[in-house]
């Protein structure tokens, strides 16, 4: 996730958001443009309803955690999706995402990529092009 925090008086730059999953606690790095070490809010809202289901907060250019309780997980089927915004000094970017793991586990002795612990055959096109060196 990225965005442009472009505010008055600060003049910050978000130039990289980012979070994981792992088992309900979410880790996030946001960064100043000119590491500036400033106060940093999160809200986390449910992407339907618009209710806060989750807060951190922490310092710019460090990495901070916070607990996110029982998200829904996102799936192809289910894909839930949440809406987060990031506060910093006078700026405010807003982006969305999913909760979900990814790994690998072995289904009848064949390793295999798990979504949210579950194998998951992946379908589709694949298209591959290739240009001139």
């Amino acid at each position: 996730m990225s965005g442009d925090m472009h505010g008055t008086g600060t003049l910050c730059l978000l130039t990289f958001l980012r979070c994981w999953l792992r088992l309900e606690i979410v880790n996030m790095t946001v960064h100043s443009s000119d590491d500036s070490y400033q106060s940093v809010e999160v809200e986390v809202l449910n992407g339907t309803s618009q209710k806060v289901i989750a807060t951190g907060s922490g310092t710019s250019d460090q990495p901070f955690t916070f607990d996110v309780k029982n998200p829904n997980l996102w799936s192809p089927d289910t894909p839930a999706l949440y809406n987060i915004s990031v506060k910093m000094g006078s700026d405010n970017v807003t982006t969305y995402t999913g909760f979900r793991s990814l790994g690998k586990g072995s289904v009848n002795n064949i390793t295999r990529p798990l979504l949210n612990g579950e194998f998951i055959f992946a379908f589709g096109t694949l298209e591959y092009t290739t240009a001139p060196v």
